[in-house]
């Protein structure tokens, strides 16, 4: 390997240096990661390994369990933390790259560096590559399925074709576990449309063991399908009906249980995409104008000759990179309710097709690649400190509330705090959140919080020695009635957004 090969891979562990620090460092925000840790912590307090629950007594179908799985192992071996909540995602971010760095390394060593690079330092995919949320899990299965499939049809071994056909369905049935049936499309799409481009029906059909890793991959998926509606009847309904078509093709769709919808202009899926992808949508047209202006700095590298049995040649490669980068951005383009996660399963495509084409200069690649990742490494850096300096950090989590709420309970009760051993939903509240729920709360509290819309609903149902009340800052009405109706002990300042206190029934209230 090169000086300049070597220098990317010390700036590639650098990038996952700093994502693994950040797994520790920064709280759980909500609402995306408060909510899939806190169901991922019941999954694992409860023992339930069916059905994933978004409070106690209400099924979550809005995901299959595959990413609450990976939390919920992750929690009971490691306890209930930030970091071990975000480790297994984390890690499915590094076999995505390792899938990818597998793949594009078959044409070149310094190709497969590069698209790693490109594609474990992009905004979107550093993000969420030690996120709590599903689309880790996601990403892993698609790039696994649609890897595999193309080195099954690229390999020159039998042992590495069959290896890597079994690859692909294995990672089929993870994207269908971590998504649904969203998975296969997001994989198919790009094999079907490809093997029409390029006239190899029958390469895809001998190259994959159709029959059999069919089986296996419905084998590993349908199951819990089964099991789920048979536990929870109507999770079919919602899930296939609602999450899979209406989400997507009715506008302002109103069924959506646990979030609200979204109206992003049609279209809107590339403008997210050129933001997910930095700083390479910087890099990448600034290289290009490198090349214009300065010439070639070595000759252009060869394509390799066709490979394996089927003979697949280079320009059978570029075509299948193409598709994989663009078709799932085209599946969402006229969809307007979309998010910008969902230009994640393009990524590790736009990853390759970026490598492929710096790979046509491979030093001067290298050199080029090694500055983009640097530049991530300072301005991903540089953007955790801001928002941990400004405060936001400390309004988008609970963490510092119930960090306040616990010192509160070590002063004002602590034998009680000390004989509270019983499970989230069996225990006391040791927070009351009066208005908009929190789930990082939930989560921070092991389940030991309670929303209320007013104070009447909880009545005399008081702890005796009193709890903490959190209160919205953006609510007048709630804060009024708070002061006026209770016996606010302590002032414990403001928190996550909210005015926090120690408060009694005003009948304990000393004369």
């Amino acid at each position: 390997m090169t000086r300049w090969g070597k220098a990317l891979g010390l700036a590639i562990g650098a990038a996952v240096l700093l994502r693994l620090f950040l797994l520790a460092w920064m709280p759980l925000t909500d609402p995306a990661e408060g909510r899939y840790g806190e169901i991922g912590r019941k999954m694992m307090e409860l023992s339930d390994w069916v059905t994933p629950w978004h409070q106690y007594g209400v099924p979550f179908w809005g995901k299959p369990p595959l990413s609450f799985w990976m939390t919920a192992l992750s929690l009971d071996w490691f306890g209930v933390n930030e970091f071990a909540a975000r480790l297994p995602h984390f890690l499915a971010g590094l076999a995505t790259a390792a899938c990818v760095w597998n793949a594009a390394r078959v044409r070149s060593a310094e190709e497969g560096l590069m698209a790693a690079a490109v594609l474990g330092t992009g905004l979107l995919f550093f993000l969420s590559s030690g996120a709590v949320m599903t689309d880790a899990a996601l990403v892993l299965g698609t790039t696994m399925a649609t890897a595999g499939a193309w080195l099954a049809m690229r390999g020159t071994t039998p042992e590495q074709r069959r290896r890597q056909g079994w690859m692909a369905f294995i990672g089929g049935a993870l994207g269908i576990l971590a998504k649904g049936p969203l998975a296969l499309v997001l994989v198919g799409a790009p094999l079907l449309l490809w093997a029409a481009w390029c006239g190899r029906w029958r390469t895809l059909w001998e190259a994959l063991p159709w029959v059999r890793g069919v089986l296996l991959m419905t084998a590993l998926s349908a199951p819990w399908f089964v099991a789920a509606e048979w536990k929870t009847p109507g999770f079919f309904e919602y899930f296939f009906v609602g999450e899979h078509f209406h989400r997507f093709a009715t506008p302002g769709w109103a069924g959506d249980l646990y979030g609200k919808a979204h109206h992003e202009p049609k279209g809107m899926i590339w403008v997210f995409a050129a933001g997910a992808c930095m700083p390479w949508t910087v890099v990448l047209p600034a290289l290009a104008l490198w090349r214009r202006l300065r010439g070639p700095a070595a000759p252009i590298v060869a394509a390799p000759e066709p490979r394996g049995p089927w003979a697949v040649a280079d320009q059978d490669e570029a075509r299948f990179v193409a598709l994989w980068a663009v078709v799932p951005l085209l599946f969402f383009t006229a969809s307007s309710n979309i998010i910008w996660t969902y230009v994640l399963p393009a990524m590790p495509g736009l990853a390759w097709w970026a490598a492929r084409w710096m790979g046509r200069q491979p030093q001067q690649g290298l050199r080029w690649a090694v500055a983009g990742v640097l530049l991530a490494v300072v301005a991903w850096g540089a953007l955790a400190a801001v928002t941990h300096f400004n405060g936001r950090l400390e309004r988008a989590s609970a963490k510092g509330l119930v960090a306040a709420c616990e010192a509160a309970w070590a002063r004002h009760a602590p034998a009680a705090l000390a004989a509270d051993g019983l499970r989230g939903d069996q225990a006391p509240p040791r927070l009351i959140l009066l208005g908009r729920r929190s789930f990082s709360a939930h989560f921070y509290t092991e389940g030991r919080t309670q929303r209320l819309d007013s104070l009447a609903e909880w009545s005399n149902r008081w702890a005796a020695p009193g709890v903490c009340l959190a209160v919205k800052l953006d609510d007048p009405v709630s804060l009024a009635a708070a002061q006026s109706g209770l016996n606010l002990v302590q002032d414990l300042g403001t928190h996550h957004e909210r005015r926090l206190w120690w408060v009694q029934p005003l009948a304990d209230k000393a004369p």
